[in-house]
C-alpha cells in the first residue's frame, strides 16, 4: 500500500530477520568451526526464524523423498503422503494416535526420519538453559557435523547457513 506522505530524501523502510546471513555460495566457503558464542546466540535469539527456515528445508526434502519414492516404490509413496502434516510437529505435542502414525511412517524414509530427528536435536539446544555457553557451542558444531554427513542436500545447505548466523 503506498503511503500517503512521502519525506524527501528518506529511503523506504523494509523488514529484516535482524539476523546477518549470508547467502549464494559464500556460505559453502565457511569453515565448520566458524559456529562459536556469536553463532549460538544468534541461533537461539532467532530461534523462530531458524525453525521457519528448517520447516522449509524439511518440506523440500519430503517433497523430493515423495518424488523418489513414486519413481522406485509407488506403495511406499503413497504411504508417505499423510506424513507432511506432522512435520512441522514436535512429536511430543501430538496427539497419541497422530504420534504413532508419526512413528509408523518415519522409516519408510531415512532421510526424512533423520531430518526430522534432527529439528528435534535442534530445538533442544535452546531448550537446554543450565548447560554452560561451551557447551551449547560444542553441541551445535556436533549438530551442523552431524547434518552435514548425512549427505541430505537440504540438511548440508541449512547446516551451512546456519553457522553463518551472527
Amino acid at each position: 500500500m503506498p503511503l500517503p506522505y512521502r519525506i524527501p530524501g528518506v529511503g523506504e523502510a523494509r523488514i529484516s530477520t535482524g539476523a546477518t546471513i549470508i547467502a549464494g555460495g559464500a556460505f559453502a566457503a565457511i569453515e565448520e568451526e566458524m559456529v562459536d558464542m556469536e553463532t549460538l546466540r544468534a541461533v537461539i535469539l532467532h530461534r523462530y526464524d531458524v525453525l521457519a527456515r528448517y520447516a522449509r528445508s524439511l518440506e523440500a526434502t519430503y517433497t523430493e523423498e515423495l518424488v523418489r519414492l513414486r519413481r522406485s516404490s509407488p506403495a511406499d509413496a503413497r504411504a508417505l503422503q499423510g506424513l507432511k502434516r506432522y512435520l512441522h510437529h514436535d512429536e511430543k505435542a501430538l496427539a497419541h494416535s497422530d504420534r504413532m502414525q508419526l512413528v509408523r511412517m518415519l522409516p519408510i524414509s531415512s532421510a526424512l526420519q533423520k531430518a526430522y530427528l534432527m529439528r528435534s536435536e535442534l530445538m533442544d539446544l535452546w531448550e537446554r538453559s543450565t548447560a554452560s555457553t561451551e557447551h551449547l557451542v560444542q553441541q551445535l558444531q556436533g549438530w551442523c557435523r552431524r547434518a552435514e554427513a548425512s549427505e541430505i542436500q537440504h540438511l548440508v545447505e541449512f547446516s551451512r547457513r546456519l553457522r553463518c548466523y551472527a
